[in-house]
């Protein structure tokens, strides 16, 4: 069984996510000011939302309005990823070809 044939296909967005948008590295220097911003709010998020939410709604509420929304999000893009890029009638196109307002 391959990965895309399996359901472990739902968490590839997670891992992408995981891997690729935390890793400074990754990003040129004009874009890592940007990129600080967008991990300071997770770190916030992360940091002072979630301890909120856990104790005013408990765990089943951090489960309920935040990991489950996350979780649901993470699988539709995985989906929505696999079928894009799997799709016979949905032609992969070089980025030299690739049209934003056609795709």
């Amino acid at each position: 069984m391959t990965f895309l044939g399996s359901p472990l296909k739902l968490w590839a967005s997670v891992g992408h996510w995981w891997i690729w948008h935390f890793d400074l590295a990754k990003y040129t220097e004009k874009q890592k000011p940007r990129v600080l911003v967008s991990l300071a709010a997770c770190a916030v998020a992360a940091f002072v939302g979630l301890p909120v939410l856990a104790y005013y709604t408990g765990l089943a509420g951090v489960a309920k309005f935040w990991l489950m929304p996350w979780l649901g999000y993470h699988f539709w893009m995985s989906t929505f990823t696999v079928v894009h890029h799997t799709a016979p009638h949905i032609p992969f196109k070089p980025a030299e070809q690739w049209n934003a307002a056609k795709a």
